[in-house]
């Protein structure tokens, strides 16, 4: 079986980029490709990546093919490079994985209950910057090594518990996520935080993203690397 040619291969990458571009911009009419790849970047983290790429694909697409008899006529053939680069960018806008697939499991956390000494030799060992707090399953804040620095210098942490110091500590920026929350979904929810100057979230995720969930996952800084490797 004769192997399709890169110009091919460009047409249906071209075409798989422009049926996901509608669906992050769910425009009724036809729109021109750049000026869709533009709307969709504020939406998607992959289009914004990849936007200037995406508008010298475009500006190849229309000298490369020629409509004759509403049949395409091939008039240039891109590079191997070229080709797998495009062909790249379209199957990462058609990934659906979710959120859980790469949030960390099971969810470390704590009780309010619990003593702040064992806690903070827990966040020690394991070299962790924050911890969610629960009490009976519900959902009370976030511990950061920051709060805890601040609360141990003025008081005596092995008579103290973490309840005592959660009404001292900052509010941390939480987003909660249902577990098949979309990775796009995810980044452009997290951009809006950066974007807003907001501290950076905690991410944890829950079945349907209530707070009062036990927590099924957590996105940790590592988890996030892979999340913007794979969408690079």
């Amino acid at each position: 079986m004769e192997q399709p040619s890169n110009a091919e291969r460009f047409i249906i990458a071209f075409a798989k980029i422009e049926r996901s571009l509608n669906e992050i911009t769910r425009r009724p009419k036809y729109v021109p490709f750049k000026t869709n790849a533009r709307v969709a970047a504020r939406y998607n983290a992959v289009v914004s990546n990849h936007l200037e790429e995406l508008n010298t694909f475009a500006e190849l697409r229309n000298p490369m093919v020629h409509q004759r008899d509403n049949k395409d006529e091939i008039l240039a053939q891109p590079t191997d490079a070229v080709t797998e680069s495009i062909e790249r960018i379209a199957e990462l806008l058609q990934k659906d994985q979710s959120v859980i697939t790469y949030a960390t499991s099971p969810v470390i956390s704590c009780q309010t209950e619990d003593k702040l000494s064992d806690v903070v030799a827990c966040m020690d060992e394991r070299k962790f910057h924050r911890l969610p707090v629960y009490s009976d399953g519900k959902f009370m804040g976030v511990l950061n090594t920051l709060d805890v620095i601040h609360f141990i210098l003025s008081h005596d942490i092995q008579s103290e518990k973490v309840s005592d110091i959660l009404d001292e500590a900052s509010k941390e920026s939480v987003l909660f996520l249902k577990k098949d929350t979309l990775l796009k979904e995810m980044t452009k929810m997290f951009e809006d935080f950066i974007s807003q100057n907001l501290p950076e979230p905690v991410v944890l995720v829950t079945e349907t993203g209530h707070y009062d969930e036990p927590p099924l996952g957590i996105i940790t800084p590592t988890d996030m690397v892979r999340i913007v490797s794979s969408l690079a």
